[in-house]
């Protein structure tokens, strides 16, 4: 097996770059980190491009979820729930970004109930601990903005 994964991509100030090349040494768990690193790249940046307040929302559905329990009950609860429209709209740059609030504040109060949608960082270290891949940089979760 012999190839390549390579993405880049530039908007703004924002630059990321991933690449690998791939042989017949290449163990797996390196192609998976490498997509899984892109994964994260654009998933950062997906709701911040669509014009949403991702600080907001990780707020609003940390107040939803509190003292809640894991599981599909509570995710069940969370997610039937009615949103609070003016809230969400409050966190977009325009009314057209109001979709894009309401699946980030969806994936939010999931990550607040401790269901991930998606591979991450610590689940992929505990899976293959001899390719520990540092987490990314940047302010995530619970941090408040400056």
């Amino acid at each position: 097996m012999e190839g390549e994964i390579i993405f880049a991509a530039k908007r703004g100030d924002w630059i990321a770059v991933k690449k690998l090349t791939i042989d017949e040494k290449t163990a797996l768990p390196e192609v998976v980190g490498v997509l899984m690193g892109i994964r994260q790249a654009v998933g950062r940046k997906i709701f911040s491009f669509a014009g949403v307040d991702t600080f907001q929302l990780d707020e609003l559905a940390a107040g939803m979820a509190k003292g809640k329990r894991k599981g599909f009950a509570s995710a069940a609860e969370l997610l039937s729930a009615p949103k609070p429209r003016e809230q969400l709209l409050q966190a977009c740059k325009s009314p057209d970004a109001l979709p894009h609030a309401e699946a980030y504040l969806n994936k939010a109060l999931l990550e607040n109930i401790g269901l991930l949608t998606e591979v991450d960082t610590d689940d992929f270290n505990k899976a293959y601990p001899d390719y520990k891949i540092s987490k990314p940089r940047g302010n995530f979760g619970k941090k408040k903005r400056a």
